[in-house]
């Protein structure tokens, strides 16, 4: 049993700690779209301007 309980506790810091790892990917993902974006934006603007 205690065997089984040190499994549970590794698989559930091993699922915690990979489901964290995917959140924090994906928010820079995100703010790296966004700074891209931003970017982009940047670029293109003058030309609409003049």
């Amino acid at each position: 049993m205690g065997i089984n309980i040190f499994n549970w506790v590794s698989d559930t810091t091993t699922t915690l700690g990979f489901d964290l790892s995917c959140k924090l990917r994906m928010a820079f993902l995100m703010q790296f779209n966004a700074a891209c974006t931003a970017l982009t934006d940047l670029k293109h603007r003058p030309a609409e301007i003049s």
